[in-house]
């Protein structure tokens, strides 16, 4: 699970199933739930993951090498930190590779948001869609449908989407709690 290169800090209250695979410098947040066969791999700097973060099964988050052309046009790979702030859903399936998430944000099923971009919070990405890399999303947006078009979100998704990830995790923190006694 850890290769000896890999600096893995995880809060005392997070959740992180051994079957999870994690691999380089990450630091996993209060409170934030990583399942059973997700993947996080920080491989091109290194990943914070904030607080009350639900990460499913077989969710991909990976923060890539960001490769680029100096002034002589010699390629080269350059590290840079990824950063996820606090409540996000990283449903079944989804792969983010963005360089910022923001807080409150949905990645639906087997969505996809490709290196360097940055996602705002309070936004959804729909089931199945493809943000495009270096791409930015703007606060309180939905990006659904086959082209992935950007719509807007009531005033109050924010709040609402907080409810509702409250009560989820509030849900898996409970269950934990009962399979501990059960040992």
């Amino acid at each position: 699970r850890m290769a000896s290169k890999d600096q893995i800090v995880i809060d005392p209250t997070a959740i992180v199933s051994p079957e999870a695979r994690l691999s380089g410098n990450i630091y996993i947040g209060e409170a934030t739930v990583i399942n059973p066969k997700a993947i996080i791999l920080a491989e091109g700097g290194p990943i914070r993951i904030g607080k009350c973060n639900i990460i499913d099964e077989y969710a991909i988050i990976v923060n890539r090498p960001l490769n680029t052309r100096d002034l002589l046009h010699k390629e080269k790979d350059v590290t840079r930190e990824m950063v996820i702030g606090d409540a996000n859903l990283f449903e079944t399936g989804s792969q983010v590779m963005a360089q910022y998430v923001g807080d409150c944000n949905t990645f639906e099923t087997k969505s996809q948001v490709l290196e360097g971009s940055k996602v705002g919070s309070g936004i959804i990405v729909g089931l199945g869609c493809q943000v495009p890399p270096e791409t930015t999303l703007d606060d309180c947006t939905a990006f659904s449908g086959p082209l992935c078009m950007p719509m807007p979100l009531a005033s109050n998704h924010k709040q609402r989407h907080l409810e509702i990830h409250n009560r989820h995790l509030a849900h898996l923190h409970k269950v934990k709690k009962l399979l501990q006694q059960k040992k």
